[in-house]
This record gives C-alpha cells, sequence and structure tokens, in this order.
C-alpha cells in the first residue's frame, strides 16, 4: 500500500508549477572592527538546491574577491509542532575562491530565509552560525527575474567562459527536423485518485505529471497525447486495455506513470511492486494488479525511441500498515523556468533508443506522500526534470535527473518521521531504484 502521510517534518515545496528563485542582496562582513560591503547572488531551484556567488574588495588589497559557495536545503529532524510554518534554513557546503585570495575568509554555515507571501517566494533573510552566535542580517534582497538577468548583472558574478553565462547569451540553439517535430510524446497516467487515504495525493500526481509534459512537447513543438485513468474508471481491465492499445511508432515516446498502492506478493521474489487496481477495499489485491516489471515489457515491446515507465507506491507485503502526522506543509510559487530546446532535445530526442524502470521504493520499503506535496519521489523528479530542461543546466542525463531526485527522495525522506512518538525508530527510509537500457 502506498504510505499516506498526512504531512511531514516542515520543508519548503514549491507547487503545481514548477520554479527557481534568485536574489540580489548585499550584507557587511566584520573584518577587524571593519565592515566589508558584499554582494551576493543566490539561485535556487525547485528542490532548494542551488549556488550562490559573493563578491566584494577585499579590505587590505582592494583587489575583487570572489567566492562560490553551494546551498542546499538543511532539514532537522524535530517534533512538527515544534517548527515555523514560515522559516527555512539553507546550509552552505563547499566554499571555494573563484577569483582574487583571502586567506581570512569565514562565512556562517547556515542561511535563514522566509516564506514571503507577496512575492509567493522564498526570501533570504541572515546568515547565521549553527551554533546561533553569530548573526549577519542581509540588506537591499531584490527578487531577480529572467527578464532582469542583464550581462552586466551576470558578468560580475560569472566568467564569459563559464555555463551560466553561455546558456544565457551564447545558446546557439536550432530548430526541431521535419522528423522530429512530428513525433509525439504518448502518457499514459494511472491514478488511484479515489482511494479515501491517497486519493488527493494522487491527484496532485496525476495534474502536475500531464502538466510537466504538455509543458515541455508544447515548448518542443512535438505532438502530445495523454490519456488518463483515475476516479470511476480507474480498474485492471481500463490499464490492460490503454496499454494494449498503445501504438507508437519508433520516433515516439512513451511514457507510463502510475500513483496509487503498491505490494509485493510473498511468493514473487521480483524488485518490482505490484501496482494495486481494485475499485473498492476487498481482499482482491492479488488478482486486481499488475507488477511494474511485466508492464514495462509490455509498453517497451512497443518500440518506442524512448520508453518510460514508474511507479510511485510503496513496496512492502500488504499487511504492513499506514501512519499519520499532523499538517505542517507550506507551498509557495515562485517563478517559471525558461528551457532549453538543446537539453530538451537531449534528454528526449537522442538518436539512441532508450528504456526506463523506475519505482519510487525499493523492495520492502513504503513510498511516502502527502496531500499537499502529493508523492516525494514523483516530486522531485518533475522538479529535477524540469531544471534540467532549463537554461540553467547543460548536458543533463536520465541518469543524472533520476540520482538527483532519488538522492532528494531519500533525504527528505530521512528527515520525516513516519508515526508517532517522534523518535528514531519511526524515522522513514525510501530509497527509490532504477534501470535505465540503451539499445545497441
Amino acid at each position: 500500500m502506498k504510505f499516506a502521510i498526512t504531512t511531514l517534518t516542515f520543508f519548503f515545496l514549491i507547487s503545481l508549477l514548477q520554479a527557481q528563485v534568485m536574489y540580489d542582496f548585499q550584507f557587511n562582513q566584520n573584518r577587524n572592527s571593519t565592515a566589508v560591503s558584499t554582494k551576493a547572488f543566490l539561485r535556487l531551484d525547485a528542490n532548494y538546491d542551488g549556488f550562490m556567488r559573493i563578491r566584494y574588495q577585499h579590505p587590505l588589497t582592494n583587489k575583487l574577491v570572489l567566492v562560490g559557495v553551494d546551498v542546499a536545503q538543511q532539514i532537522i529532524a524535530t517534533s512538527p509542532e515544534a517548527l515555523k510554518n514560515d522559516s527555512v534554513t539553507l546550509f552552505l557546503s563547499n566554499v571555494r575562491i573563484l577569483a582574487g585570495t583571502d586567506a581570512d575568509l569565514q562565512l556562517p554555515s547556515l542561511l535563514n530565509g522566509i516564506y514571503k507571501i507577496t512575492d509567493s517566494a522564498f526570501f533570504p533573510v541572515a546568515f547565521v552560525n549553527e551554533n546561533a552566535v553569530e548573526k549577519i542580517a542581509l540588506q537591499n534582497q531584490e527578487l531577480i527575474r529572467d527578464s532582469m538577468l542583464t550581462e552586466k548583472l551576470v558578468l560580475s558574478y560569472f566568467s564569459p567562459t563559464e555555463s551560466f553565462y553561455q546558456n544565457l547569451f551564447n545558446a546557439g540553439t536550432r530548430s526541431l527536423s521535419g522528423i522530429e517535430k512530428n513525433t509525439r510524446l504518448i502518457l499514459l497516467a494511472v491514478g488511484n485518485t479515489n482511494d479515501k487515504e491517497i486519493g488527493l495525493a494522487c491527484g496532485k500526481d496525476i495534474d502536475r505529471v500531464v502538466a510537466e509534459f504538455r509543458s515541455i512537447t508544447s515548448f518542443m513543438g512535438i505532438r502530445f497525447e495523454a490519456q488518463t485513468i483515475t476516479g470511476s474508471a480507474y480498474n485492471k481491465l481500463a490499464v490492460q486495455y490503454a496499454i494494449a492499445k498503445l501504438t507508437p511508432s519508433s520516433n515516439d515516446i512513451v511514457i507510463f506513470y502510475y500513483s496509487g498502492h503498491g505490494f509485493r506478493k510473498p511468493k514473487d521474489n521480483r524488485r518490482e511492486p505490484y501496482i494495486d487496481l481494485r475499485t473498492k477495499e476487498d481482499n482482491t489485491y492479488m488478482v486486481n494488479s499488475l507488477n511494474l516489471a511485466d508492464i514495462y515489457t509490455q509498453v517497451k515491446k512497443k518500440g518506442a525511441r524512448l520508453t518510460i515507465v514508474l511507479g510511485d507506491c510503496c513496496n512492502t507485503l500488504v499487511e504492513a500498515t499506514n501512519a499519520e502526522s499532523p499538517n505542517v506543509i507550506v507551498t509557495p510559487k515562485g517563478f517559471g523556468v525558461r528551457r532549453s530546446l538543446d537539453n530538451c532535445r537531449a534528454l528526449f530526442l537522442s538518436p539512441r533508443k532508450m528504456s526506463m524502470l523506475i519505482a519510487s521504493a525499493d523492495a520492502g520499503q513504503k513510498a511516502t506522500s502527502n496531500d499537499d506535496l502529493g508523492s516525494f519521489f514523483s516530486y522531485f523528479f518533475i522538479n529535477t526534470l524540469d531544471d534540467a530542461v532549463s537554461i540553467y543546466k547543460k548536458n543533463m542525463t536520465w541518469e543524472g535527473i533520476l540520482s538527483n531526485a532519488q538522492r532528494l527522495t531519500k533525504y527528505r525522506a530521512s528527515k520525516t518521521y513516519c508515526d508517532k512518538p517522534y523518535e528514531q525508530k519511526n524515522i522513514c527510509s525510501q530509497l527509490p531504484y532504477y534501470n535505465v537500457f540503451f539499445e545497441r
């Protein structure tokens, strides 16, 4: 069964539309009782991973110092009741000097921010140390939209040879060929939206997946065909019939997506879960189910250029029980991301035939979800894909996307209590797994 978390330990999440946030701001470094005026540029993707560039004039040499910093969300495993709904902490790591020299550079380890309702986005507030002794307030925070990324602003933090600059100003994208434009992306999305426990989360998943692939295909200028099996139409025969009716050409893309309950059969040692396609709560799950590996085999035989089969469901014995937690999630919106046709082409129109079998939880594990977020893995997969096809990325691969979504899901689950009391034994464990196959 899918593991229905009513909610989880607090962290900021982006809603249906994927997003990024960028800020330009100032702060003062304290050097021997002298305030050193410092500027910074922050970019976060929809998963609140990102980077920061910091620039200032060295107080002794008066020469420019440019610093790079990696930024990621830090989640503290504590009681949800103790967490604030309007605050978020980002962890700073891999601090490195990119230009100039400064042997005395010391940055606090955390960046605190809030969810600013007026901008529907993360708003950076202050640097702090983990011991909370030192605090550096930020000044003149300006939310940067794509249209504000002028060459002058970008060059103040990046060199002309860096990919961030190149992707913005020297992309050199070529248009799709006639054959490429005739490609269809065929999406079959199945969700148990009527389930009283996880139905709302499944609905979020289906809406997000359909919206993402519709948006990508519209941007690319290729054809999009979507069929959803949800609500009263949800049953095993409907799914079997829809799979049988798939007729892609060798140039097309086929994606099968499932969000709902899943389980393992005691005498089936395969790693993949069974998807539960019952129309009501009874004991027919052994019959009214399909194994994800069997679905992959059937869809793969259709011969599409790219085949993706993804199941977001539990992978435990059906007797496993569900747990509940109080609701504390907030979902800011942020701003949309400009896409790169070259990145989309590399992922969806590769001349090398490819297929993927993806499960949100490994054998013996539960898949986590909640009504605000939807399913954890689906959320991070779509957000990571959305960022991968943006102009801010280069040379992205499906393996990289899946690895990142896997990492984020594992990390978020490990900082989430699946049940009360809030103690170590009740922290979730979820590790998605995937296989990517190439035809010779």
